[in-house]
């Protein structure tokens, strides 16, 4: 019988076999990196929403019913004059402006010209957003459920939302909408692509100008 030679210990050929191992643990650790990353920006940094509806016109669809798209994040504060989308059903989001946020009083007045305003902690807001007929006048004749002359108050933790089209705009002045929770927003709008553009050139538009 003869015996087996053991094979000389090549402290050389250890080291290269431990580095290909450390190369390859650190290339995977890099891709799973990359893909939580990824799923995080997806998830919670920019969402795509499309808009459908005349509800936010003329800042959104302005002469279409749908066709605009926006991009939502929910890692941005939440301010007064921001544009968010909300949950309204299980199936169905909602875009719409903040008007209030917790604590705010909000009140509708009407006007000479037959339109209301809205007057929020005691003063007038000067809503440069809301679709205007010929004349300038905002087409804002609708309450729905609240009531003039009366002050609501935004309660905790929510939101008191209302489209640009105050006309056509199912909101927090209805009911069976009321005032929106923060539990139930979706995001914030940070990017608006008109219908025709893309998002690269949205973004550029927007950051440059």
């Amino acid at each position: 019988m003869f015996k087996r030679k053991r094979k000389a210990y090549d402290p050389e050929l250890a080291v290269k076999e431990e580095s290909l191992l450390f190369e390859f643990l650190e290339i995977l650790l890099i891709g799973l990196i990359a893909v939580a990353i990824a799923m995080f920006i997806r998830t919670e940094v920019t969402i795509q929403r499309n808009v459908v509806g005349p509800s936010m016109m003329p800042t959104y669809n302005n002469g279409y019913y749908e066709g605009d798209t926006v991009y939502i994040t929910r890692i941005s504060k939440i301010r007064r004059g921001d544009v968010i989308v909300f949950r309204a059903t299980e199936k169905k989001d909602y875009i719409k402006r903040v008007i209030g946020i917790e604590g705010d009083t909000i009140e509708f007045r009407i006007e000479g010209d037959g339109a209301y305003r809205v007057w929020r902690n005691g003063k007038r807001l000067q809503e440069d957003y809301i679709l205007k007929d010929s004349n300038g006048v905002p087409k804002f004749t609708k309450l729905e459920s609240c009531r003039p002359n009366v002050v609501y108050t935004v309660e905790e933790d929510c939101y008191f939302l209302m489209g640009d089209n105050r006309d056509d705009s199912l909101d927090s002045r209805d009911s069976s909408v009321g005032q929106i929770s923060k539990s139930r927003v979706e995001g914030k709008v940070y990017l608006y692509v008109p219908r025709g553009d893309n998002y690269i050139k949205s973004l550029w538009r927007q950051l440059f100008g």
